[in-house]
């Protein structure tokens, strides 16, 4: 049974806390090829607009070869939303499953938090268009998913 579905039918089925981003002992056939970074700033939370998915979202992305988990969030964090990190912390690792109705291929992806002491001006790029501070608790404009609500669960949740 999933942790959460997505509308579009990926699934969380296990979160594991950790501070490094280490696939359990008992799934290592399962690779970790992903991070997904909760950046807070003042009383919300970085999200960048997805224009090729049009949606908002957390900032994250692929694993580049050779590329460590906590390295690739740095760069997808920069990329994605122009915003930089003086620092990042693992929150845990969490189990996917894609495609669950094409055979499901399973994948970890590792979850980081930071903090941001200032926002940098935000540049249009080739995945994301369009930058906001949102609290979950407070959207009123639809910005955050459950997907998103719950990574930010996660992320600050002791």
């Amino acid at each position: 049974m999933p942790i959460l579905k997505t509308p579009k039918g990926l699934e969380i089925l296990r979160f594991v806390l950790s501070d490094t981003p280490d696939v359990p002992a008992d799934d290592q056939q399962v690779p970790l090829t992903w991070a997904i970074i909760v950046a807070r700033y003042k009383a919300g939370y970085v999200f960048a607009y997805n224009y090729n998915r049009k949606q908002w979202e957390l900032p994250g992305g692929k694993l580049e070869r050779g590329e460590t988990a906590s390295e690739a969030i740095q760069r997808e964090l920069r990329e994605e939303s122009c915003q930089i990190a003086n620092w990042v912390v693992c929150k845990g690792v969490f189990k996917i499953r894609l495609e669950p109705d094409r055979g499901g291929k399973l994948e970890y992806g590792a979850l980081y938090y930071t903090e941001l002491d200032e926002l940098h001006p935000f540049k249009p790029n080739n995945e994301t268009n369009a930058l906001t501070i949102s609290d979950p608790s407070h959207d009123t404009e639809g910005v955050t998913s459950p997907w998103s609500r719950w990574f930010i669960h996660m992320a600050v949740s002791d």
